[in-house]
């Protein structure tokens, strides 16, 4: 059974909001629950996951800033369990969503000591011969990552901080073990802005505003992402405007692997009632840029943003494993090689996973199905595990 590597997936979101536990399967529901939990250890076997970047997530202050529609969800929320308001990120001071994004780590730590403690052959690698050496003995692996870099500290209006400021909690992320920083997120943070990053449904329900796709990364975001290809942190533009990307290929130069963690493709997504949508994903100028400099792009499970169509607004909907293999068959035809492509779930992340690839242990079946489908054996090998190791082993440097 071909061994995988899931680029980003959110594990931790239930381990921090709702205390559960890794090492006991979860039953996976028929259908979309956001209290569900998908990638437990258990499963992660049966599908032969053998490594995740856990992305960890602090949802964003903005929602209750920005969207007319969340106030009476958060006093629902509190009303029913007071203790998640409090972790939701909060603007005490400029490092407390630094602060609460340690403890989100620490908490999500806990769980795998604990699941370790019970016999699971599981680590956490906080460096690249660390993970190279836990897979060799046959360990599965968790790799730190983090989702929008509000992680890093956020400035209250117009009152922004030195860029030294953000790099020190870098620098402690970093040697917590991150490997990988989604830049962006939902909503505008000190460093970068958004695309609409949120599912139309999702959005109407909360209220979230469009966003301006034509805005550029700001001057700290520029100084922090030279100082992550310096300490060797993996830069992941998933989430950032096109005029954002752009940047940040140019201070790459095609010196250091870029990422686009969990995304579809620009040229497949179709929705003409929201053609704005489509810039959540890459163009085929963006796919070909990430060849060059030998970068991923993680392959999200979600007919959303594989097809730009809501599951719910289709009485016919194409199952994921078709809506996979046509971004996967897309980006081999802009780029002509299989080595820019991973798979990037979104498992856990508050996404509904497509009917016929709930959670980690659908991961044969979908291989399966590819390599029914055309994709050669060594090629999958290296959609599977091998193109992240190499991104890992160029961008996730050891000081």
């Amino acid at each position: 059974m071909t061994p995988v590597i899931d680029i980003h997936c959110h594990p931790s979101l239930k381990t921090y909001f709702l205390n559960v536990d890794l090492f006991e399967e979860h039953k996976a529901p028929k259908d979309f629950s956001p209290c569900a939990v998908l990638m437990d250890l258990p499963k992660m076997q049966k599908g032969n996951v053998q490594a995740i970047l856990a992305s960890h997530y602090l949802p964003e202050i903005n929602y209750r800033r920005e969207c007319p529609n969340v106030d009476w969800l958060y006093g629902g929320i509190n009303f029913l369990n007071p203790d998640i308001i409090d972790k939701l990120e909060n603007d005490y001071d400029f490092n407390s969503p630094f602060q609460q994004t340690m403890q989100i780590i620490n908490i999500f730590e806990s769980k795998i000591n604990e699941a370790k403690a019970r016999g699971f052959n599981v680590d956490i690698a906080r460096n690249f011969l660390q993970l190279e050496e836990g897979l060799n003995h046959g360990k599965t692996m968790i790799l730190h990552s983090i989702e929008g870099s509000h992680s890093l500290g956020h400035s209250k209006g117009s009152d922004l901080h030195s860029p030294d400021e953000y790099i020190s909690n870098l620098v402690q992320l970093k040697d917590k073990g991150v490997c990988l920083i989604t830049l962006a997120h939902f909503f505008q943070n000190d460093l970068v802005p958004p695309v609409n990053g949120i599912p139309p449904g999702i959005r109407k329900f909360l209220g979230v505003k469009p966003r301006n796709i034509n805005l550029k990364i700001t001057p700290i975001g520029e100084t922090v992402v030279a100082k992550m290809f310096e300490l060797g942190i993996i830069v992941d533009i998933t989430h950032c405007t096109p005029e954002a990307r752009k940047r940040i290929f140019e201070i790459s130069s095609n010196k250091y692997p870029l990422v686009f963690s969990h995304v579809g493709v620009e040229s497949l997504f179709r929705n003409s009632e929201l053609p704005d949508e489509k810039f959540m994903n890459p163009s085929d100028w963006e796919i070909m840029k990430i060849a060059e400099c030998n970068g991923v792009i993680g392959i999200e499970f979600n007919n959303y943003w594989l097809t730009g169509e809501e599951e719910r607004h289709r009485f016919e909907i194409e199952n994921g494993s078709a809506a996979i293999l046509k971004t996967i068959k897309h980006i081999y035809g802009v780029t002509g090689t299989y080595d820019n492509i991973s798979f990037g779930s979104d498992f856990d992340g508050l996404t509904d996973p497509p009917d016929d690839i709930k959670d980690p242990s659908g991961y044969p079946a979908l291989i399966q199905y590819l390599l029914d489908n055309g994709i050669p054996e060594v090629s999958l090998n290296k959609i599977c595990y091998e193109n992240i190791i190499r991104v890992l082993r160029q961008g996730w440097k050891n000081q």
